[in-house]
């Protein structure tokens, strides 16, 4: 859904536009069908799984690269968007939003977004999609500058606590920070443990409050959630090197892990495969390069000893509030639910792990109940995982929740005759927000649509120092299209870090 319409312009006067087009793809066909348009362009949207099959989607940039107000909903009966008759809130929650659902149905606006500078509000809300309505949460610390970092519902789901993890603002400091938030209670944010530090590419470690942004959270078959990668700003320089492990139960950080050999900053994410490793791939520097090389964690449980296995599913359809026999190797002692990972700029607002109640049965056989409500664990395809006494997590078995009310979702009767789709009827407009210079990260009045010149320069780098940290990572000569901010173009023939410059 969604996507680029166009290319922000080369004299800055005009950002990344948002398209409104949606499809829907059918792995047993390997085909895309288009549905309906949304009502508004939508470019860096998120996109929540709600407990009865819809896809709620909220943010980003509409046609005119103003910000998104219109808040949208994807009906799984009809597959189309409900046009005309969704309601609206009339309030931009920046880009990329993580929208996490709630267990009562509303939706958590963590305060995570990608470029989202200068938003109104406490930087944290609940939002009621039935009832239209917008409740400030309070306490996550420092609002504003929370730009690329992410949010998880943290294991189990039941818990609904939700932990928020580092971030930055590249037009308020220049450095990200290492603060943790953690959703609880009333609700509310309360402080959380500062972030691990780690070392840069030169092997200087980290110091004071230096934190990051860009950083992966993945949830882990053991109840734990792995931190990786990151860089120390939002203008995608200055690689963090450096993992560790939150635990639910205890609140702290295990520091210390093997880290990522790769630098993960921009555009760079990590997940968990059904094997109980971690996958981590990307890395886009302010050069326009990026990284091709994957990286593959192996988490310390797999260093303990035998791993149980999962011999036997009974059933791979599970419908919600009943029992399903699994048989196994060996005793265990908890068994879960993970949500494959759909990840994009430190978002994932579907990533949830379901606690599952055992009942323990002769010959190693073992019931698990699954919760009565869809909001838990909307419907879809999970990682079913058992972990022994000695913490030691089985490799994972696919199951699907929601039986065939979830897989009607993806019927699309109209997909091949756009005639017979809803069209959505005509409605108020809201003004859009408009995002401030530099957004991005860019300052793109330098260069080409695809090249990022550093909003702001490392500390230290000034004057013609500016040209020769350009020249040195490969930039050239570049055009320039406004103002020059940064007095790249000494000799102002048009053409900055070119010759007499």
């Amino acid at each position: 859904m969604g996507g680029n319409k166009d290319y922000a312009a080369l004299d800055g006067s005009i950002s990344y536009k948002g398209l409104k087009t949606s499809y829907v793809f059918d792995p047993a066909t390997n085909r895309y069908t288009r549905t309906n348009d949304m009502i508004a362009g939508h470019w860096y949207p998120s996109a929540t799984a709600m407990g009865n099959g819809d896809v709620t989607s909220f943010g980003g940039l509409d046609e005119t690269a103003n910000g998104t107000v219109v808040n949208e909903r994807f009906d799984h009966t009809t597959g189309a968007w409900k046009g005309c008759c969704a309601k609206q809130t009339w309030s931009f929650w920046g880009l990329y939003p993580a929208m996490i659902l709630l267990q009562d149905g509303r939706l958590f606006y963590t305060g995570s977004h990608v470029f989202g500078n200068g938003l109104p509000g406490t930087g944290a809300s609940l939002y009621d999609y039935d009832q239209g309505t917008i409740t400030d949460v309070p306490g996550l610390r420092r609002k504003d500058e929370r730009d690329e970092s992410m949010s998880v519902l943290l294991p189990p789901a039941q818990d609904q606590r939700v932990l928020t993890v580092g971030g930055g603002n590249h037009t308020i400091t220049e450095n990200a920070h290492r603060l943790t938030d953690l959703k609880d209670g009333d609700p509310g944010y309360v402080p959380g443990p500062d972030l691990p530090q780690g070392h840069y590419e030169d092997g200087t470690a980290q110091k004071g409050e230096e934190g990051k942004v860009y950083v992966s959270t993945v949830i882990l078959p053991d109840g734990k959630v792995l931190e990786t990668g990151g860089a120390l700003h939002t203008y995608r320089e200055k690689p963090v090197f450096e993992a560790s492990l939150f635990n639910p139960a205890s609140g702290a950080f295990e520091p210390g892990l093997a880290t990522d050999p790769v630098p993960r900053t921009y555009h760079s994410s990590s997940l968990l495969l059904p094997d109980g490793r971690v996958l981590s791939v990307g890395d886009n520097p302010g050069d326009g390069s990026f990284d091709r090389r994957i990286s593959l964690y192996e988490p310390p449980y797999l260093f303990r000893g035998a791993r149980p296995r999962i011999t036997s599913v009974a059933s791979g359809e599970w419908a919600y509030g009943s029992a399903q026999r699994i048989t196994v190797d060996r005793p265990v002692t908890k068994a879960s639910l993970i949500r494959p990972a759909a990840v994009t700029h430190s978002s994932d607002p579907n990533q949830r792990y379901v606690d599952l109640p055992m009942t323990v049965g002769s010959d190693n056989t073992v019931d698990l109940n699954l919760t009565s409500n869809p909001n838990l664990a909307p419907p879809g395809w999970y990682m079913l995982s058992v972990v022994g006494a000695d913490g030691v997590p089985s490799a994972s078995r696919w199951v699907h929740i929601g039986g065939e009310t979830a897989a009607e979702a993806h019927t699309q009767p109209f997909a091949d005759d756009l005639s017979a789709a809803p069209h959505a009827k005509k409605q108020r407009r809201a003004k859009g927000t408009t995002l401030a210079e530099g957004y991005d990260g860019c300052d793109h009045t330098y260069g080409t649509g695809a090249q990022c010149v550093p909003w702001t320069f490392p500390r230290g780098v000034a004057g013609a120092d500016r040209c020769e940290w350009l020249l040195t990572r490969g930039y050239g000569a570049l055009k320039t299209h406004g103002r020059d901010r940064h007095r790249l173009d000494r000799n102002r023939d048009g053409t900055a870090c070119g010759k007499g410059d």
